[in-house]
C-alpha cells in the first residue's frame, strides 16, 4: 500500500479514547498490508493494488547518450540522458 510518509505517521499515532496506542490491530484492520513510504502519493490518499497482475513489457532495452560537447566541455560537465521504451499491461483489473 503506497502512503504519504505524513499519512503513515499518523497512522502509527493513532490512539484510542484512553491514549492507547492502536498498533496491531490496526495493522490488522488494514489487512496486514506492508505500507510503503512514497512521496508521490498525495497526502490523505492511499494508492492500494494487486501488483501481481500488471506486467511490464520492455519493448527497447534502456539506453545512455552522454553530451560533453560545446560550453559542457568548457566547464567540465556532460549531459546524462536515459530512455527506455516500456509497456504495462493489466491482465485483470
Amino acid at each position: 500500500m503506497g502512503v504519504h510518509p505524513t499519512d503513515i505517521e499518523a497512522i502509527d499515532l493513532l490512539q484510542d479514547n484512553q491514549g492507547r496506542y492502536y498498533g496491531p490491530e490496526l495493522n490488522a484492520l488494514l489487512g496486514n498490508l506492508p505500507r510503503v513510504p512514497s512521496l508521490a502519493v498525495p497526502v490523505g490518499t492511499a494508492l492500494l493494488g494487486d501488483f501481481r497482475q500488471v506486467r511490464l513489457y520492455v519493448r527497447q532495452i534502456a539506453w545512455l547518450a552522454i553530451d560533453r560537447s560545446g560550453e559542457l566541455f568548457q566547464k567540465n560537465q556532460c549531459l546524462l540522458r536515459v530512455e527506455m521504451r516500456a509497456g504495462i499491461g493489466v491482465l485483470r483489473p
